[in-house]
């Protein structure tokens, strides 16, 4: 018999010819791939399929098939019958070989075969009870057919046949679709997770220093893309279908594909290493190939860094006072053509400049800046960074990494040295405080002083004007006081008494009654 079948629609009354392999109606699609008999319709009902592959049987042959409910002594080898309904399989045995033809199914359609004159036909019925069923777009698998050709006795063929095609019977339990669905989940499980893993891997880990972070992420991908192509195995194992097969074949290549290439971000170079040795090649940014499982590209971060020492980093200034600083932050980028050295020879990058490196060159710098210069940040942060520069290029070698920037966010003293130095602070004000009383009272004392010789000038000043004035005043009175003048000015002031007491010096006589 032929593998790939005719294909008939049968409707109502009337059997309609859609092609062989595959045929399409109205809407409906039927096809046989890889012996899945499967269905597609979408505004037409669907009531039965019918198969056929044309060819006969030779002369002789004897026919076993099984009954719908039960066998009633009727299950026997016997010739072919064209009206006989023969369900879900049936074997023929001629000259020694025994040919099966059987289908894997369920609830899906019940299924018969009967042999016609120039070939067999199997009929499917998926209808619903006594309706056509309405699929409005879905596909449904109808069954799975099965033909298989064994020599020798007739009983060891029809067992080994069933043994290989159903746990119970001859295909009437549909055990195959249960175990295809959970093979296919499995697949499609571990594809989901492979692809999360693939996307991860090249993608959030590129920015990662930690390398073990980037080895245990290697590891997850191994396990899920292993269990992705074993999930497509099983699932190709369990259906035969060869969809199956290129799919755990495209999952294969994927799955060596992960390994041969590496994405480097910016900011980062790559080294390249093959089975360990380390390659002086610097892998720049973005995509680059490599050997699946012999070479990998590890990521060195040229980005700018810091390293930040908060705790008190102790030193003395020239004179020996002591000086603390602390809180320091030190920007730094490491070169990129000396990426492959640092990563050859350096096993943590984050601790390329270290706390003893930074306290050294602080206290290089400490000693060299007096107490008034060395809490200055303008005066020792340019020293620390030049003794600095001078440490990393000793240790890693010159132009391996750049140093920007230093920043001490704290300098101070010890508190018995800020003591002392508040206490002559405190002197110094009170000094000065004094000072500024002494000079106010001095400026005051001056102003007073000032203020009575201007006001002794001034009244001196007025006595002399009020003399000079009195005394020109007189002068003018002298002048002008003639004898004649004298006279009338008695006369107009004589009130015409006459006096009452006269005498010489000190002694007065009353002459009033020797006037009378």
């Amino acid at each position: 018999m032929m593998s790939v079948p005719a294909i008939y629609l049968h409707e109502d009354d009337q059997c309609v010819f859609l092609g062989t392999g595959e045929g399409t109606r109205n809407g409906c699609k039927i096809s046989v791939d890889d012996g899945v008999l499967r269905v597609c319709a979408h505004g037409e009902a669907v009531r039965r399929i019918e198969l056929f592959w044309p060819g006969t049987f030779v002369d002789g042959t004897k026919i076993l098939a099984d009954q719908w409910e039960r066998g009633y002594g009727a299950l026997s080898w016997h010739e072919p019958d064209e009206a006989e309904v023969m369900p879900w399989y049936f074997l023929a045995y001629s000259e020694g070989e025994t040919q099966c033809f059987g289908v894997q199914t369920g609830p899906s359609g019940l299924c018969w075969w009967q042999i016609r004159k120039d070939g067999i036909s199997l009929y499917a019925d998926i209808s619903c009870g006594a309706d056509a069923v309405l699929l409005n777009g879905r596909t449904l698998e109808v069954c799975r057919i099965v033909m298989q050709t064994g020599e020798g006795d007739p009983f060891e063929a029809a067992q080994r046949y069933n043994n290989q095609n159903s746990a119970d019977s001859l295909c009437r339990e549909k055990s195959r679709p249960t175990r295809m669905r959970g093979a296919a989940f499995l697949n499609r499980l571990c594809l989901c997770l492979f692809v999360f893993t693939f996307s991860f891997r090249h993608g959030i880990i590129q920015t990662e220093k930690s390398r073990k972070r980037e080895e245990i992420m290697n590891v997850v991908f191994v396990i899920f893309g292993l269990l992705a192509l074993i999930g497509g195995a099983v699932a190709a194992l369990v259906t035969h279908r060869k969809s199956w097969w290129a799919a755990t074949l495209i999952g294969m290549m994927l799955f060596v594909f992960g390994f041969s290439f590496e994405i480097v971000p910016t900011g980062y170079t790559g080294v390249r290493t093959t089975f360990g040795q380390i390659s002086d090649e610097i892998v720049p940014q973005g995509f680059n190939l490599k050997i699946p499982f012999a070479q990998n590209i590890k990521l060195v971060n040229n980005k700018q860094q810091d390293t930040v020492i908060k705790s008190q980093i102790w030193g003395e200034s020239v004179e020996k006072t002591p000086v603390y600083a602390s809180e320091v932050t030190v920007t730094y980028q490491i070169a990129s053509k000396r990426s492959a050295w640092i990563f050859a020879n350096v096993t943590n990058t984050d601790s390329l400049i270290s706390q003893d490196i930074v306290a050294s060159a602080i206290k290089s710098a400490m000693v060299e800046l007096t107490a008034d210069e060395v809490t200055v940040r303008s005066r020792i942060e340019p020293e620390v960074k030049e003794k600095l520069i001078a440490s990393i290029d000793e240790k890693y070698g010159a132009d391996t990494i750049e140093i920007l920037k230093v920043t001490i966010n704290q300098m101070d003293f010890e508190d018995s040295y800020n003591a002392a130095i508040a206490a002559k602070s405190i002197a110094q004000q009170e000094q000065a405080k004094q000072k500024i009383e002494n000079d106010t009272a001095i400026a005051k004392a001056e102003a007073d002083k000032k203020v009575a010789i201007t006001n002794a000038e001034a009244t001196a000043e007025a006595l002399r004007i009020a003399a000079q004035a009195e005394a020109d005043a007189n002068r003018l009175l002298e002048e002008s006081l003639t004898d004649r003048v004298l006279k009338n000015r008695f006369y107009e002031k004589w009130d015409g008494a006459l006096p009452k007491v006269m005498g010489e010096s000190s002694v007065l006589m009353d002459i009033t009654d020797e006037i009378n």
